[in-house]
């Protein structure tokens, strides 16, 4: 009979637990009504069985009627503006966001999230994969906003056997002449998300000078790879919703502190290669690369 009282304990517990999980509140706010954001919040919503969940759209003046959530998860800039500012002492998780810095909240130990910056060294590795013979890579950045990428991607290149050239400017509109004046000094051309350096008019002038060069040009987004570009490394956005899932549990269920988690790297990554591109500059690429790439233009 013990054992019968023990497995009836048991099962009584296991309901309080899963009516407890029930209970926790998720808030998934996204800045728009988007394709972008369905990949991750679908993972998101597949790592979170069990908890209450509810979506929202922010608009341009807050977030509407979103509850009292136990934690809020906030893809794009304007939800994470808002939630960072909504929500005292509760825990917000973001992602999607280019410039987080941008929009600091009202109290930071609550807010932790997943940065849209894929790491210099996996984006290098990609390039030197698909274009070997690579030594000299251009950086075109803006002085101030994008300096700590471009200090990271130095320290990391050498390794690789790679050299990076920065390209500096004060805004996109120098591009185009910044770029003239390094032809012939470097290999390739790294265009990093940077929203002072890059707009319409400066990418068609960096797809143009490598087109000119014969150079490759990598980009952070597929977008910009149909547009022109040789290759994007970009962060993949179904894996993004999983690891804000498991950040999720780990703040609601082990009690970790958002702060202590901070802002990671995405764990998954998305390599979109366009071969017209590439025969245009007179590259190969290797068949074993474009086998392991998510999406080729061209084929």
């Amino acid at each position: 009979m013990k054992w019968l009282l023990g497995i009836a304990v048991a099962a009584v517990l296991a309901l309080v637990v899963d009516a407890s999980a029930q209970t926790r509140h998720v808030a998934i706010v996204k800045s728009k009504d988007i394709a972008a954001y369905r990949a991750p919040i679908m993972t998101l919503k597949d790592a979170l069985s069990g908890l209450k969940l509810s979506e929202h759209v922010a608009g341009a003046n807050g977030l509407g009627d979103v509850g009292k959530p136990d934690l809020v998860v906030a893809l794009g800039s304007r939800a994470y503006y808002h939630a960072g500012r909504a929500f005292p002492g509760t825990p917000v998780l973001f992602a999607m966001v280019l410039n987080p810095a941008k929009y600091p909240p009202k109290e930071a130990a609550m807010v932790a999230g997943v940065a849209l910056h894929v790491p210099p060294e996996i984006l290098l590795t990609q390039l030197k994969m698909v274009a070997p013979s690579v030594k000299r890579v251009g950086v075109v950045h803006h002085a101030t906003t994008s300096a700590a990428v471009v200090a990271q991607a130095t320290a990391r290149a050498g390794v690789l056997g790679l050299t990076i050239v920065p390209i500096a400017v004060a805004g996109a509109s120098e591009v185009k002449a910044a770029l003239e004046t390094h032809a012939g000094k470097v290999d390739a051309l790294w265009m990093p998300p940077d929203p002072q350096a890059v707009s319409k008019s400066s990418y068609a002038a960096a797809v143009a000078f490598t087109r000119d060069q014969k150079l490759p040009l990598l980009a952070y987004s597929g977008k910009f790879v149909q547009a022109g570009a040789l290759l994007s490394v970009s962060p993949s956005y179904r894996s993004i919703g999983s690891q804000l899932g498991l950040m999720t549990r780990r703040i609601l269920e082990d009690g970790t502190s958002p702060a202590s988690l901070g802002v990671a790297s995405p764990i998954g990554t998305e390599l979109v290669i366009n071969l017209d591109v590439a025969r245009a500059i007179g590259l190969t690429v290797d068949a074993d690369v474009l086998e392991s790439a998510d999406e080729v233009f061209g084929d």
